[in-house]
C-alpha cells in the first residue's frame, strides 16, 4: 500500500524543494507535494503501486519519495548504522547493498535521483518526472550549474 506524508516526513527533502521551487519562480501548494513510500512485500508490486500511483495523479503534483534503510528489515535491537551504536552483537547494515537494491524501485517506477541536490547520507531521495517534477529538476541542474560556474 502506498502512504503518502505529504509535507509532514522527510522535512528537510520537502523543505529543500519548496525552498528552490520558490527561489526559481516555481509555484506549488503544499496540497500537491505528496511524499509516498510503499510498504508492499515485494519489489514487483512496490514498482507496480508507486507506478499506479504517477500515473492518477495530476501533472501540477510534485511527487518525491525516499529510499531509506529500514527498520523493519534491520531492527535496532540487531543492526547498527553508526560505529557507536554497536554494543558488540549487533551486525553492521549493508547501507550500499540496501540503498541500491531499494533505488532500484524507485528507478524502475520511473523516478529520478535528486540525491545530488539533498545529499542524503542514508537515504536517496527521488522525484517523479512529471509536469511540476521535471521543473524541479531543471531548477536543480540550474542551480548545480550555477553553482560550478
Amino acid at each position: 500500500m502506498i502512504t503518502d506524508y505529504k509535507t509532514l516526513c522527510d522535512g528537510f527533502m520537502v523543505d529543500d524543494v519548496i525552498s528552490l521551487a520558490k527561489s526559481y519562480g516555481i509555484t506549488i501548494s503544499d496540497s500537491k507535494i505528496h511524499n509516498i513510500c510503499s510498504d508492499a512485500a515485494t519489489k514487483e508490486i512496490k514498482v507496480s503501486e508507486l507506478k499506479e500511483f504517477t500515473l492518477k495523479a495530476d501533472e501540477s503534483e510534485l511527487i518525491l519519495a525516499t529510499a531509506f534503510i529500514s527498520t523493519e528489515e534491520f531492527p535496532e535491537s540487531e543492526y547498527y548504522l553508526y560505529k557507536s551504536e554497536n554494543n558488540g552483537s549487533k551486525k553492521p547494515i549493508p547501507v550500499n547493498e540496501v540503498l541500491a537494491r531499494e533505488s532500484e524501485i524507485y528507478e524502475a517506477a520511473g523516478f529520478v535521483n535528486i540525491n545530488n541536490f539533498v545529499g542524503y547520507e542514508y537515504k536517496i531521495a527521488f522525484i517523479y518526472p512529471n509536469k511540476s517534477g521535471k521543473k524541479i529538476i531543471k531548477a536543480i541542474k540550474e542551480m548545480k550549474k550555477t553553482k560550478c560556474d
